[in-house]
């Protein structure tokens, strides 16, 4: 598929030490090492599952379908025989809300959807506000399609699937580090506390995320011009690409389990 081999991942701080910043507030939490393990275990266990979960699937072949739209002869109708109905002047606001309308109607597990649709919805979000033409949304046939144009090759493919892999990725540590917590804490307040922090150190989660997510970048680009070049993929190919990616993310966490630097 023509992707680029990514080894063992640099990290400007580690997984540990991550969770030694959200701990930091008590001395009364067991030792933070149990906690970070146990819920590295759990994402190793999830994520080799992952390219299974209907909702996930979904989540992630909007993306594809948004990024292949203007490759159509006729962009809107394309979108909306895929289940995202968007009129010809739609706004950034009618694209998100048709995009949560059609997660709603997936199938697979709730949890998994809450965290698919977030991570779907924040990508759309930053992406057609950081490449919609001028002041505008509405750039070419007056469309919001007009700010996927940059995503319709693999450069720009890999740039929409990394934001989304490291948004999805900050909401899958952020759940399951506070249900590793929630499992080793015995004091409800402890255990709030603890929630809070988290939330306090979300952009030390969301930069590991990001750093993990670029063994998926360059994965990505090859894929999108192997597969989409001519014709939408099907979801058969889809869903193999999400396949070799979450356990890409399985193995690199299961490094960071290791401890290996």
């Amino acid at each position: 598929m023509g992707h680029e081999r990514v080894g063992f991942l640099p990290k400007s701080k580690s997984w540990n030490k991550v969770v030694e910043s959200i701990h930091g507030y008590s001395e009364a939490t067991p030792d933070v090492s149990i906690i970070a393990e146990q819920a590295l275990k759990n994402i190793r266990q999830k994520f080799l599952a992952l390219n299974t979960d209907l909702s996930f699937l979904a989540s992630f072949k909007c993306l594809v379908v948004l990024s292949y739209a203007n490759k159509a002869e006729n962009p809107i109708g394309f979108l909306s025989e895929n289940g995202i109905g968007v009129n010809e002047n739609g706004s950034l606001f009618q694209l998100t809300s048709a995009t949560q309308k059609w997660m709603e109607k997936q199938s697979g597990s709730k949890e998994y959807n809450t965290l698919a649709t977030k991570a779907l919805v924040d990508t759309i979000n930053n992406w057609v506000k950081t490449n919609q033409p001028g002041a505008s949304l509405f750039g070419k046939n007056e469309s919001i399609l007009a700010s996927w144009e940059k995503a319709t090759n693999g450069a720009g493919f890999c740039e929409v699937s990394r934001d989304y892999f490291s948004r999805f990725t900050t909401n899958y540590l952020s759940y399951f580090l506070d249900r590793a917590a929630s499992a080793q804490i015995d004091s409800i307040t402890e255990r709030n506390q603890f929630s809070d922090s988290i939330k306090n150190h979300i952009s030390e989660i969301s930069t590991h995320a990001f750093e993990t997510s670029k063994i998926a970048q360059s994965f990505a680009a090859g894929w999108f011009n192997s597969n989409a070049k001519t014709e939408f993929p099907s979801d058969k190919k889809i869903k193999g690409f999400l396949g070799i990616v979450t356990k890409k993310f399985h193995d690199e966490f299961s490094r960071e389990g290791r401890g290996k630097k």
